[in-house]
């Protein structure tokens, strides 16, 4: 995702303000959908780890202050 932490993407709005309009149909892509020259797939794929990672480390480490 380009967008800084804590802005909500348009197309994010938009999904939710036309969820059940009728006649409006939504097609959700993800990364294997989309078919793209193979260093962008090691790119898209290395951010998604990334931010694995860093959403693990985040939970752990608000874990760890909840025991505290």
């Amino acid at each position: 995702m380009d967008l800084p932490r804590g802005v909500q993407s348009g197309l994010k709005h938009v999904l939710d303000v036309l969820d059940g309009v009728e006649g409006i149909g939504l097609t959700r892509f993800n990364n294997k959908d989309v078919v793209r020259h193979p260093l962008v797939q090691k790119v898209v794929d290395a951010y998604d780890k990334f931010e694995k990672a860093e959403k693990n480390k985040r939970d752990s480490s608000a874990t760890k202050s909840e025991k505290n």
